[in-house]
């Protein structure tokens, strides 16, 4: 210390100052202390779940230094304030003394004027330290919020802690009760087992009985399905005769059995035929009820459907014009020369070179199979063969099988004879498909 520091150390009111800046200085130590404190209590946050009672402690704790640093503000504050006061009083004291020795001799005008020159030095640094004080003192209350905020924090997470410690507590409860419920279903479990023993019994037994009834459901099962097939036949014959008699009423035919009432041909769709020259002719001759689409449908009544009526033996169609003729049922309504003499010569006439004539008729051969087998009734076969005879139009003359047609075509000069079809099922009949070239 220079010798005007240890002059001023010397005045009672700055060497009071002077210890209580030295206090200052040990104040830094003081809040290194208070923030290892706080890091602390940061790290018993993070360590809250298992310490519970350090929190308790580490909160005292902070209490306590939270106390002190308020009574060590309230000192400095104090300190700060006598201070003031003592400055006050030794300039009072310096003005008085100036006063005296002005009454005195040069020599008190010269410590007058070392006084004058010293004074505002002193104001300064009084000043200075007052303004340093201040500072101190917003300082400490900065902290002091700090303070409040970081135990407004850990007053948080100790809720946290607390009502993390009723979840475990909770959980723990789940677990007793998830106990309690693997036994009952342990005790479920054997009783399940003992109930799937006895299903398993009563499914096997079930299963032998149904095993035993089985071959009585089929039989049954196959006598309603040919029931069915009986019923569905029976009720579309009814309703085709019931149409077939309407219209051989309304055109006379039953007054005339052998059919000799002669048809006026005539073209009922003019725009569907030109059409179909244009594009290739395609005829569906005797069609009946049954229309096809992509073809001209002939017969000889004018039923729905129908776009030409005419007879099949005088068709209103030139020689080599037509590129398909096809029928279904048709031809075993002609006598077997009629047919061979006339009919499949005239039809071969209409065809184009390389025109196709395709025909569907009952499968004679495979009928007879059916009902050597015991898988055709003799009532069905003679109805196919001979026709249902309900109407003038429902008479059989004839039978054919692949090879017996096939000859028959041959003989009228057709050429790449084919049957892509045998025995298929269609109601009662059994039918085969053929087809050739003119």
């Amino acid at each position: 210390m220079n010798e005007k520091l240890k002059s001023l150390a010397a005045v009672p009111v700055l060497g009071y100052a002077i210890r209580w800046l030295a206090a200052l200085a040990r104040l830094p130590n003081t809040l290194r202390t208070q923030g290892e404190s706080i890091r602390q209590v940061h790290d018993w946050v993070h360590q809250a779940g298992p310490g519970l009672v350090r929190l308790t402690e580490a909160q005292a704790r902070q209490d306590a230094l939270l106390e002190k640093f308020a009574a060590d503000l309230a000192d400095v504050a104090r300190i700060a304030r006598e201070s003031h006061a003592q400055a006050t009083w030794l300039t009072e004291r310096y003005l008085a003394l100036a006063e005296a020795l002005e009454k005195t001799d040069s020599r008190a005008a010269l410590v007058r004027a070392g006084l004058d020159r010293h004074l505002p030095t002193i104001l300064v640094q009084l000043a200075a330290q007052e303004t340093h004080t201040r500072n101190l003192k917003d300082w400490f209350d900065t902290l002091s919020r700090g303070a409040d905020a970081q135990g407004a924090r850990v007053e948080s997470l100790a809720r946290a802690t607390e009502a993390d410690r009723a979840g475990v507590e909770s959980l723990a409860t789940r677990a007793s009760n998830a106990e309690a419920a693997i036994e009952a279903l342990s005790s479920s479990r054997v009783a399940g087992e003992e109930l799937a023993r006895v299903v398993a019994e009563r499914t096997a037994d079930i299963e032998q009985r149904l095993s035993s009834a089985a071959p009585v459901i089929e039989e049954t099962r196959a006598g309603l399905l040919g029931l069915q097939e009986t019923a569905h036949y029976l009720l579309n014959r009814v309703e085709f005769v019931r149409r077939e008699t309407l219209f051989e009423l309304r055109y006379g035919a039953l007054q005339d059995p052998a059919g000799s009432v002669e048809t006026v041909t005539r073209v009922v769709n003019a725009d569907k035929v030109e059409r179909a020259k244009r594009e290739g002719l395609r005829l569906n001759i005797g069609c009946g009820h049954i229309a096809l689409e992509g073809y001209v449908n002939v017969d000889r009544r004018e039923v729905p459907g129908v776009d030409v009526v005419a007879e099949v033996d005088r068709l209103p169609f030139d020689p080599g014009t037509v590129a398909e003729l096809f029928s279904a049922h048709l031809l075993e309504h002609f006598p077997r020369e009629q047919l061979r003499r006339e009919m499949l010569p005239y039809w071969k006439s209409l065809l184009a070179r390389d025109g196709v004539f395709r025909a569907v008729v009952p499968d004679a051969g495979t009928m007879i199979e059916k009902f050597q087998g015991g898988q055709m009734p003799w009532d069905d076969l003679r109805e196919v063969t001979f026709g249902g005879q309900d109407y003038a139009g429902d008479f059989h003359f004839d039978m054919f099988t692949a090879g017996s047609l096939g000859d028959l075509l041959r003989e009228a000069g057709f050429r790449d004879v084919r049957v892509p079809v045998v025995g298929r099922a269609n109601g009662k009949c059994f039918e085969l498909e053929i087809s050739a070239r003119a």
